[in-house]
């Protein structure tokens, strides 16, 4: 008798783990299944919220006045940086010095390849020189002052050219 209980116990025990086993499978597929939900939650919450701001936005006469200056202001701002670019570049061609911030002075002559770009990230060449940025500094402090070079006319008064505080300066090559 004892071997029958014996053997009884040790079926109850395999049921028990294996129902156990059973549970615990079950209980991590619903656990994967609720980060699964609270992810997709989050996204709808996500697109909720976009859809309400872009339902303001079209419903609202202030916010469009708002969008449509902002939209004014930065072509301002892109017509701004485009006239700055076509100065240094034309006097990058003058044969004029440029004394940065770090108190260097060079002139197209002596540099063998400089660059000008509009994003600091694509190469654009000017005319027939090879631009090339070697160091970007921040020139918020002042603007650099121009002078003439050896090779400029004696003749020509140079202004000093005002650069917006918030562009940068890009750096020739010795």
């Amino acid at each position: 008798m004892d071997l029958m209980s014996a053997s009884q116990s040790g079926n109850t025990d395999f049921s028990r783990d294996h129902s156990h086993l059973a549970v615990l499978d079950d209980l991590d597929t619903m656990n994967k299944e609720l980060v699964t939900l609270e992810e997709q939650f989050l996204r709808l919450g996500v697109r909720t919220h976009l859809l309400e701001v872009e339902l303001a936005t079209q419903f609202s006469p202030d916010l469009l006045e708002d969008q449509e200056r902002a939209y004014e202001t930065f072509q301002e701002c892109e017509l701004a940086v485009d006239e700055e670019r076509q100065r240094v570049e034309s006097l990058c061609t003058t044969g004029m010095e440029i004394e940065h911030c770090d108190g260097e002075t060079h002139s197209p002559q002596e540099t063998e390849s400089f660059t000008l770009n509009k994003d600091m990230n694509e190469s654009q060449p000017v005319e027939d020189h090879e631009i090339s940025v070697q160091e970007k500094f921040d020139c918020e402090e002042q603007p650099p002052p121009l002078r003439s070079s050896p090779e400029a006319s004696k003749d020509v008064e140079v202004e000093n050219i005002s650069l917006s505080s918030n562009l940068n300066c890009p750096l020739m090559s010795e």
